[in-house]
């Protein structure tokens, strides 16, 4: 890893008289950072408060420099819709628009701006651009899930989350999702943090980083080459 996108320090989140996440800290820089962990272990709670979609009860979230739990509501929201892509365990595709037409929607709502030609890249380079006038019906899970991907990136965002995205899929779909996040981070420089249910995002060549959570707290960070 390179340089600090997002540093968390002593990130705390309680929920009534429940600890779920315990004082994390925790460095994401380039490439893909995995978040493994047992179910109730803060794996998704931790994405989110590193997403802004929970707000923190403790600790701080420091996003190129800037602390995101100083922010009011709607700057934060702002800051997802420039900044931020995400990916979620179902595409939530629209059956009545094509694959084109789902990609662009949910920008033009929050009037971010999408460059044609780097979303025609950025299908090419998730293996989805013959699938464009297609809707969501004639296509597989494993390419929805992709055509996700590229909803989530088209506005060049600094950083994608995707939680769990591969939760619904078989092994050839799983594996051709993380191919897909694979090639964003490699072909596109995008940062990319990725809460995962079981070993298969960390098996082959897709973890460039991998943090193991325990009972809110980090119990292992292994990276590429260690």
């Amino acid at each position: 890893m390179s340089e600090r996108l997002l540093e968390a320090t002593g990130l705390t989140m309680t929920y009534g008289e429940e600890n779920v996440l315990r004082g994390i800290d925790l460095d994401i820089g380039d490439g893909i950072t995995v978040i493994m962990g047992e179910s109730g272990s803060g794996k998704s709670t931790l994405m989110n408060c590193l997403a802004t979609t929970e707000s923190a009860t403790g600790g701080s979230v420091l996003f190129g420099g800037v602390d995101l739990l100083l922010k009011r509501p709607k700057e934060l929201a702002r800051l997802r819709a420039d900044r931020m892509g995400f990916v979620f365990q179902s595409s939530g595709l629209l059956g009545g628009l094509t694959v084109a037409e789902n990609i662009q929607l949910p920008h033009q709502a929050n009037k971010t701006n999408v460059d044609p030609d780097y979303a025609m890249e950025v299908s090419v380079g998730l293996r989805i651009d013959r699938l464009l006038a297609k809707r969501p019906g004639e296509i597989s899970g494993g390419e929805a899930q992709r055509v996700a991907i590229a909803r989530a990136l088209v506005h060049k965002p600094d950083i994608v989350f995707a939680d769990e995205p591969t939760a619904a899929l078989d092994a050839h779909n799983r594996s051709n999702v993380y191919k897909g996040l694979r090639s964003v981070s490699d072909l596109f420089g995008t940062t990319v943090v990725v809460v995962a249910h079981d070993d298969y995002a960390t098996s082959g060549s897709y973890a460039d980083r991998v943090v193991t959570l325990s009972d809110g707290m980090i119990d292992s960070v292994v990276s590429r080459g260690d």
